[in-house]
């Protein structure tokens, strides 16, 4: 008899940890939409390794989910989507530097241009 209730109590507990690790979806489809939105970027331009590394973490979740390992396919797809915004921001960081190197070379070329066509005294 005891043996039946400790399989029993053993199954609830079972059924419980599955019950309180639901699969991530929000958090899939959250980091599908960033890394996707990357291809649409410079991204793999300018944060390559952050872009291949938020694309595997990815496709980890996705085979976590398949898995039914919940936990570390949430972890994943939270990891995956913080890679994708990292990627983004260092693009983002990139294209402003690259913007503030060509103002400055138009700027230079404007004050060479001024300084060459004003009369001299």
């Amino acid at each position: 008899m005891s043996r039946s209730v400790l399989f029993l109590v053993a199954g609830c507990l079972g059924l419980a940890a599955c019950a309180s690790d639901p699969e991530p979806t929000a958090q899939m489809s959250a980091a599908e939409l960033a890394v996707g939105q990357l291809a649409d970027t410079s991204a793999p331009t300018y944060a390559l390794e952050d872009t291949h590394l938020a694309r595997r973490k990815l496709e980890d979740a996705h085979r976590a989910v398949e898995q039914a390992e919940n936990v570390r396919a949430r972890r994943l797809a939270e990891q995956a989507l913080v890679d994708a915004q990292l990627a983004q921001a260092r693009t983002d960081a990139a294209l402003a530097k690259k913007n503030l190197t060509e103002l400055q070379a138009s700027n230079d070329a404007l004050r060479r241009e001024a300084a060459s066509s004003s009369p001299t005294r």
